[in-house]
Parts: structure tokens; sequence; C-alpha cells
């Protein structure tokens, strides 16, 4: 009986049906971000389309995850509205 102990690797070529794109799944956390860009630039107004895909690197992306607090209804009543209206303009 003969074994063969050499180990094996699965080989595919460029174009093929085996080829690899790198992907990323994005997570941001809402009320940091706001706030730091706040401090840095005066606004926290931003395009999360170009957002996303200068922090995926070029990955395609997966999925993007933004964790966040709606605005206490004790605030300014302006502010809650507001608050509002910017989460429901992120659900796609």
């Amino acid at each position: 009986m003969i074994f063969n102990y050499l180990p094996t690797f699965a080989q595919a070529t460029v174009g093929s049906i085996f080829s690899f794109q790198p992907r990323a799944i994005i997570f941001i956390d809402g009320s940091n971000l706001y706030h730091s860009l706040r401090n840095s630039f005066g606004s926290a107004r931003i395009d999360f389309e170009k957002f996303c895909t200068l922090v995926g690197g070029g990955k395609k992306i997966m999925k993007i995850y933004y964790y966040t607090s709606p605005v206490s209804r004790l605030d300014e009543p302006e502010s809650t509205r507001l608050n509002r209206s910017f989460l429901k303009g992120l659900v796609r």
C-alpha cells in the first residue's frame, strides 16, 4: 500500500470562477462620528456613500451598520424632528 503524504493545494487561474474580490462590512458609531465631525470641521454634514467608499478602501462593501440612539423627546422639538428625519434618510 502506498500513501501520498505530500500536501496538495487547490489552484485557480485569474478570471476563473474562483476569482475573489476583497469584501468589507462597515460599522459606524454614529454619535462618535457626529461629534468628531462637529469638533473637527464645525459641521456634521457628510456624504455617507463617499465616506463608506473611502473607508472600504476599494473593497466590495457587503453591508453598512450605523449605530446611534434617537434624540430624547425631552430635548428641543426641532432637534427631535431633525434627528428622526436624518435616521429615516439613512435607511434604504
